[in-house]
């Protein structure tokens, strides 16, 4: 008899033990599934921060090219890119007048003595176009330089949007009205749209805007 109590005690035990590990096993089996749902969040959070700070570089880079050949510039042609009052900013959107920036550098030649009535030193002139286009099949752009003779280069094709414009120096708004001020013709405002893509099933979402907006002077001295 007390041979049967004790294999019944076992067995109660024994019963005891594997309900305890069940629920052990079920505890580390919601901590795991917890953690892992917590990695998997920081780990897309960690991607999309580097996907912008990537953008970000993208974008910095097209402003320091065109910053530095704008800045090198002798003068911007007329017209290209457009040259608008102030109150037309609001309602600037793509367009050819804004798609297309055009600056001529002048490269005196140092090498040949000044001649003529003026004594001017002989130069050159080079023409360095800057165009946007649209990217076929898509609805981004692209940003494509040619300098003189040169191939045509493509500097960017990620772009969401980009446009060229400057403002008249000093302009009536209407009759009678307050006059408007800008900087000028010698300084060309670059408006950059980035488009950082998205994952979600939302079609109305395309991405993430990020937008840079600057001026940048000509400094060069026509000849």
């Amino acid at each position: 008899m007390n041979e049967n109590k004790n294999r019944r005690t076992l067995i109660n035990n024994m019963a005891f033990s594997v309900l305890e590990i069940l629920v052990v096993v079920t505890v580390m089996s919601v901590l795991a599934g917890g953690a892992f749902y917590l990695f998997r969040g920081t780990v897309k959070m960690s991607e999309k921060g580097t996907q912008m700070m990537d953008y970000h570089q993208r974008a910095q880079k097209i402003i320091m090219r065109l910053t530095r050949d704008i800045k090198e510039a002798s003068y911007v042609k007329p017209d290209s890119p457009a040259l608008i009052t102030q109150d037309k900013i609001a309602a600037l959107t793509v367009s050819p007048e804004t798609q297309k920036i055009e600056i001529v550098k002048q490269k005196p030649d140092f090498t040949k003595t000044p001649a003529g009535p003026t004594k001017h030193v002989e130069y050159t002139e080079e023409t360095v176009t800057y165009k946007v286009e649209p990217v076929a099949g898509s609805s981004d752009y692209k940003l494509l330089r040619k300098e003189g003779a040169n191939a045509e280069e493509l500097i960017a094709s990620n772009i969401g949007e980009l446009l060229f414009y400057r403002l008249e120096g000093e302009a009536p708004a209407a009759a009678g009205g307050p006059k408007l001020y800008g900087a000028g013709p010698k300084t060309v405002y670059i408006n950059l749209k980035m488009i950082v893509p998205t994952a979600s099933n939302n079609l109305a979402i395309k991405g993430y805007h990020i937008e840079f907006k600057t001026a940048v002077a000509v400094r060069g001295c026509q000849l």
